[in-house]
């Protein structure tokens, strides 16, 4: 009997189709938004790891060290900073007067011989005008420019004056034409007022020399 036919082996099975590396761009992908991810919770930890000691800091001390630079004992800034210069109120010398008060200069001091008595007599001096606050600059610099003229004219008048004159109680006589004096060197105001309010001779002792 014949041999029978011999059956033919089975069909190999299908190979299995090779793996498709993935793309290179995907792969940079994927690793920068791992990186990014990283960096992110990275920050947040360090951050939120900050906090408690923060905030055992300002347990301690009671405040911010910023917040308290330059204060006392309870990290207040002092008086005499917020108002510094300023009194009670914070006010100061720097503060502006007020244009009507009177303020004080002073023109000469100086010993003014007179000889009218037929003797020597040296007359020990100190003379001021006050002026408004509003014309203190302009009578203060007019003073000093012409301050050599100012102790001549002033001179003349001791010079010339008799001694009853310069003996009156309330220097009247030395007073008005100290005054006058004054007025012709310090221009009037723009409505033609004096701005010379007074003068003041708040020392004047004589004494013979001869």
């Amino acid at each position: 009997m014949a041999d029978a036919p011999a059956k033919p082996d089975a069909d190999p099975a299908p190979e299995a189709p090779a793996k498709k590396k993935p793309p290179i761009k995907l792969i940079g992908i994927v690793a920068t938004v791992m990186i990014v991810e990283g960096a992110g919770v990275f920050f947040v930890v360090s951050k939120l790891g900050n906090k408690p000691a923060e905030a055992s800091a300002k347990a301690i001390h009671g405040a911010n060290p910023a917040e308290a630079k330059g204060g006392g004992e309870h990290g207040a800034k002092p008086k005499a900073e917020e108002g510094k210069g300023g009194g009670e109120h914070g006010g100061g010398a720097d503060a502006p007067k007020d244009p009507e008060t009177p303020v004080e200069l002073a023109v000469v001091s100086e010993k003014f011989q007179n000889m009218t008595a037929g003797i020597a007599w040296m007359w020990d001096a100190e003379i001021f005008v006050q002026v408004k606050a509003k014309n203190e600059k302009l009578v203060k610099d007019k003073l000093k420019a012409r301050e050599a003229e100012v102790k001549e004219g002033i001179s003349l008048i001791f010079r010339k004056a008799t001694l009853n004159q310069l003996k009156e109680p309330g220097l009247e006589t030395l007073n008005r034409q100290v005054m006058a004096f004054i007025g012709k060197l310090v221009e009037p105001d723009a409505e033609g007022t004096s701005r010379i309010e007074r003068v003041l001779i708040p020392k004047c002792r004589g004494f013979p020399t001869g």
